[in-house]
């Protein structure tokens, strides 16, 4: 018999927007006017949702180029530049912020510092636009801090710093994907690092602080967004109801399922097991097993639908694989997946 195991934590989190993507912070500069910041009403002026305040200008303007595209220079730092979302973003919903950036000046101690905060006031996580000298040829670097090591950490190579306003090609988008157990990093739609811890727990996302402690620090933004899509829950499982030990029939599956239900078809020697105690998980093992996890009502793909599932693979052997198959509502494979160890 072939051994297999998978482990899940939250299986099939299939989550449907109740009225669309709900837009807690946006900023495109678009109703601003080039020209010096003297206060938070020239910056609010760009600013369709959420507000701002200001704790130190230096020298910060808006530019344009093209003239259809204003972007915000904050320059010959310390700034310091706080964005109030105008409703909290709820983690546990799915969260996105998006920002469009460049280094403006050169040098490694000129970085600037982009910090998402918690309804606290924490910081959630961390992130830094180091410069280069241009003298040297190396890039700019975008770091994170890491709190496991409290110390920043590179996570790539960036555009090099530009004095001159860039185009929208001198541009590049930064992308945090956040939910209540973690974030992942997108540089300009690809995937750099997922899984990341927070700095500090926080249910919601509240403001974004914008600054640098350096003088003579700058850099370029546009377009800055924060998105939640409010959810209803189709199917939850995080097996927590449920208790250790073997698994007999589908009603032990669906102790631990708050939404939605199970059905089994073979079992094999599938069992519950805690790490820590306060963390339940399911283990697929020694099968063909087969088991499918019955949505409470259908999420409809056009109104937006988010799975989510945590795993790990045990045994070894790539002939040992175990499959994910998300299903339409005539019981065909609407995407299939597979984790092959």
């Amino acid at each position: 018999m072939k051994k297999q195991w998978i482990v899940l934590t939250v299986v099939c989190s299939a989550l449907m927007a109740n009225a669309g993507v709900v837009t807690n912070f946006f900023a495109d500069f678009q109703g601003a006017a080039d020209g010096n910041i003297s206060t938070a009403a020239d910056i609010n002026a760009g600013t369709v949702v959420g507000s701002w305040t200001i704790t130190a200008l230096e020298e910060s303007k808006f530019e344009s180029n093209p003239a259809s595209n204003r972007r915000l220079a904050l320059d010959q730092g310390k700034y310091d530049f706080t964005a109030s979302l105008a409703t909290a973003a709820t983690l546990a919903h799915g969260v996105t912020f998006s920002i469009d950036f460049r280094n403006l000046r050169d040098g490694s101690v000129k970085y600037n510092d982009i910090r998402l905060k918690t309804d606290g006031g924490w910081n959630l996580l961390s992130l830094r636009l180091v410069p280069t000298a241009n003298s040297t040829g190396n890039p700019d670097w975008l770091q994170r801090w890491n709190p496991d090591t409290a110390s920043w950490t590179n996570v790539v190579e960036i555009f090099q710093n530009s004095p001159a306003i860039p185009n929208e090609v001198g541009m590049q988008t930064l992308q945090v994907v956040m939910d209540a157990d973690g974030f992942g990093l997108f540089l300009d739609g690809s995937n750099l690092v997922g899984n990341l811890d927070y700095d500090s727990p926080g249910g919601t996302l509240e403001s974004i602080r914008l600054s640098s402690p350096n003088t003579a620090s700058g850099v370029w933004y546009d377009d800055i967004s924060v998105l939640t899509q409010p959810v209803n829950s189709h199917f939850l499982a995080d097996f927590q109801g449920a208790a250790d030990g073997s698994i007999t029939t589908n009603l032990d599956l669906n102790a631990g399922t708050s939404v939605g239900s199970w059905t089994t078809v073979a079992l094999e020697e599938s069992y519950f097991d805690s790490n820590p105690a306060s963390n339940r998980r399911l283990a697929l093992d020694q099968g063909t097993y087969d088991v499918t996890g019955v949505l409470s009502s259908n999420a409809v793909l056009a109104n937006g639908v988010f799975f989510s599932i945590d795993f790990r693979n045990l045994r070894d052997g790539s002939v040992k694989y175990n499959d994910i198959r998300l299903k339409t509502a005539g019981g065909f494979n609407l995407l299939s997946l597979r984790l092959v160890p």
